[in-house]
């Protein structure tokens, strides 16, 4: 057989070479960019709003919260691995099992691995659908569900709700400081946020020194009743009543709405620019398409 010329013998190789890199799955891949992913994650909240009904809607109220005395607990879990663990001498009933698994359909293992505790509890139809907690050790998180309350959309946006804590207040986002040291930072009810994480950049940027003396001010947090004249003093600053309870539950309302909706076309209002803060997160982003795509597998369209 005769040599082939050098040149020809070159493209040969690359073109074997290349594709060796695609079969093996090491080709490189282009690098999406930011507006990329907002815009397949604006794509995807369309399709699912057609499919489901309006997914986020801020008229929508929080999980309201109770006392515990509120509540019945039907069942608590201890969560190993991403796996419910039934107590000594018990067993995961299927019924259970079927509402953890609602979970970590909808919400991905890097968000789901906060999760120490799986409890299912209820007040009734209705009213609290949900909550979170940090546990008593501080390392992970306690994640209710109220059963009585499944409904697609009220259900989704309860866990989309809940993973805004599970997110921003992660123990690896908090810090440690000496008995009595003050924050440096951001004190919020699991803890001290560390320097430069997503829930100090947060309040730094939507909550002035003024604004967050005036709510303690007025014990917003211990008095719900202040809720309503607490919103009205700040138009246009919040996305709805309940996002006025505090700094925690205003970012986790804008995380609903960064998740569940679509990026605001414009930025005039400090409600609009809190939703439009996590799209200048590539991370967050590609998390929130991460998430999309997970509840579109979940709720497939009807052929």
């Amino acid at each position: 057989m005769k040599k082939l010329p050098l040149l020809v013998s070159l493209i040969v190789m690359l073109v074997l070479v290349s594709t060796w890199w695609i079969l093996t799955g090491r080709a490189p891949v282009a690098r999406t960019t930011e507006p990329e992913l907002a815009s397949r994650g604006d794509a995807l909240v369309g399709r699912l709003n057609t499919r489901l009904g309006t997914m986020w809607n801020p008229a929508r109220p929080a999980p309201d919260w109770k006392p515990p005395q509120a509540l019945r607990t039907i069942a608590r879990y201890p969560v190993e691995g991403g796996e419910l663990k039934a107590q000594e001498g018990e067993r995961i009933q299927a019924v259970h099992r079927r509402s953890w698994s609602t979970v970590t359909t909808l919400l991905p293992p890097e968000v789901t691995r906060e999760v120490g505790t799986f409890l299912l509890s209820t007040d009734g139809r209705g009213g609290d659908r949900g909550r979170v907690k940090l546990a008593p050790n501080g390392l992970s998180w306690q994640l209710a569900l109220d059963p009585r309350d499944s409904a697609p959309v009220e259900r989704l946006n309860t866990l989309i709700y809940q993973s805004a804590f599970l997110t921003a207040l992660a123990p690896s986002q908090l810090q440690t400081l000496p008995e009595g040291y003050p924050c440096p930072t951001v004190l919020t009810s699991a803890g001290c946020v560390q320097s430069g994480s997503l829930m100090q950049r947060y309040v730094r940027t939507f909550w002035s020194d003024a604004m967050l003396k005036d709510w303690r001010r007025r014990k917003v947090a211990e008095q719900p009743t202040q809720t309503q004249a607490f919103f009205a003093a700040y138009p246009n600053t919040f996305l709805n009543v309940s996002a006025a309870r505090g700094p925690e539950q205003d970012f986790a309302m804008s995380w609903t709405a960064f998740i569940l909706g679509q990026r605001p076309a414009r930025e005039d209002t400090a409600a609009q620019r809190k939703v439009a803060f996590f799209y200048s997160d590539p991370q967050l982003t590609a998390l929130r398409l991460k998430i999309l795509r997970r509840v579109s597998s979940a709720f497939p369209a009807k052929s």
